[in-house]
């Protein structure tokens, strides 16, 4: 039985992708998208309030005189990338989930029993990209629920490494909002890129590769994609390790507004991909 939540979803669809969706998911299987919603719902308004209970105690710990801020710099290059690599790795296995459900039916006779019952090529682009985000749909809702976390833990971090540093004021506390607005614009647009990645892969699923090539080249294709943005987002970002003052208004403004077009334009490339009306058919479907 459909919920509410994914019968509107569907009905944003393109009506024929209902059996190819069927066919490649189970959605009466647990939890249902209803429920993995509410799951992701409550897990953001649960790390909210811890981190910012972490946040205003890191802003209240008196620092050890024996935690020097080269040390503090050894401990951080330790944690960060412990826990930024599994929300970067998490497109990555989406494009990979996207790329064998779309490559596996190109090099069966499927997409050609596809074609025989008149589906387009918006069709069926949608049903793979859908399907893919399905079968993503805890992992997606578990990412998006603990984004806070890493919000208000890059942001406590920025703090106690300027003021371990000792150099100049320390960092007001109205300084924090700019911070946590831009971290969290960063780790919104990484978790957008889990839409974009199976865009990516069932266009290169769908073409005439086999499984383990469309798999190789979606995967290679989604982390380049990362890279680049990320190398944006750093070019584009302001110090902020640094008390704001030092910017003054002006610079720092059009600095985070290039960054929140950067973060957003993931989410508005594939919306516009998934939503083109016009799209040939799969190779693999027109040979029949």
């Amino acid at each position: 039985m459909q919920t509410r939540l994914l019968r509107l979803v569907l009905s944003r669809l393109d009506p024929r992708t209902a059996p190819i969706i069927t066919r490649l998911v189970n959605l009466t299987k647990p939890p249902s998208l209803d429920v993995t919603v509410l799951i992701g719902i409550g897990m953001f308004a649960l790390s909210t309030l811890l981190g910012f209970t972490m946040l205003r105690a890191g802003d209240r710990i008196a620092v050890s005189q024996s935690l020097t801020p080269v040390e503090f710099v050894r401990i951080e290059r330790i944690i960060h990338p412990l826990l930024f690599i599994p929300m970067a790795v998490l497109p990555v296995i989406t494009a990979g989930v996207a790329a064998a459900l779309a490559a596996r039916d190109a090099q069966s006779n499927r997409l050609m029993l596809l074609n025989l019952t008149h589906l387009t090529g918006r069709a069926i682009f949608q049903g793979y990209v859908a399907a893919a985000l399905y079968r993503m749909r805890f992992v997606l809702a578990v990412a998006f629920g603990v984004i806070p976390l890493y919000v208000f833990f890059w942001t406590s971090s920025a703090i106690l490494q300027y003021n371990l540093a000792g150099v100049g004021n320390h960092i007001e506390s109205n300084d924090v909002p700019v911070r946590v607005i831009y971290f969290l614009m960063i780790f919104g647009g990484l978790w957008s890129f889990n839409f974009l990645a199976p865009v990516v892969a069932v266009r290169i699923g769908l073409r005439d590769y086999s499984p383990s090539g469309a798999l190789a080249w979606s995967l290679v294709g989604v982390a380049s994609i990362l890279v680049i943005w990320g190398g944006l987002i750093n070019l584009l970002s302001p110090a902020l390790y640094m008390p704001l003052e030092a910017y003054g208004p002006q610079p720092l403004i059009p600095r985070m507004v290039a960054v929140l077009i950067a973060s957003t334009l993931p989410l508005l490339i594939a919306i516009t991909e998934f939503r083109r009306k016009r799209r040939p058919l799969p190779r693999a479907a027109r040979y029949s």
